[in-house]
């Protein structure tokens, strides 16, 4: 019961703080397609141990979600395009502690490959819920083994 009651706040907070999405301008592209949001232009709300960025990016619509990674427990997980609901503090299962170069793979717990550090969360069917660089928490799947 308190998992279901925790899954209908998290749906409720979601409706109310995320706020993603939106089209990129072709203008102020950057060679890895990311556009970056100027200082001026209203942000997504986080707590404030949340991520440290100063502002943040919008992707394009046909953004490759899946060149976003982070290693967490010795697992490299990829990004998707699937965002999702946060705001359960009780959810968090740890932090980003470091980063590594936009295009390098993270080989060290606790690292990303798109420059910032901040919470992520676990699900049953292991997947990760991580807070990425524009402003949205996005699901990340365990990258296939083999």
């Amino acid at each position: 019961m308190k998992r279901f009651l925790s899954f209908v706040l998290i749906l409720v907070l979601c409706v109310f703080v995320c706020a993603c999405g939106g089209s990129a301008d072709s203008s102020g592209s950057s060679s890895s397609g990311l556009v970056s949001t100027s200082s001026n232009v209203s942000q997504v709300s986080t707590p404030d141990d949340t991520a440290s960025v100063e502002s943040y990016i919008t992707v394009p619509d046909d953004f490759d979600y899946s060149k976003w990674m982070v290693m967490v427990n010795g697992k490299l997980y990829r990004g998707t395009s699937e965002d999702g609901p946060m705001g359960d503090s009780g959810c968090v299962e740890g932090r980003l502690i470091g980063t590594v170069k936009e295009g390098e793979t993270p080989t060290k717990n606790g690292y990303s490959n798109f420059g910032i550090t901040g919470s992520y969360t676990y699900d049953d069917d292991g997947r990760r819920m991580v807070f990425t660089p524009d402003g949205c928490w996005r699901w990340f799947e365990v990258v296939d083994e083999k």
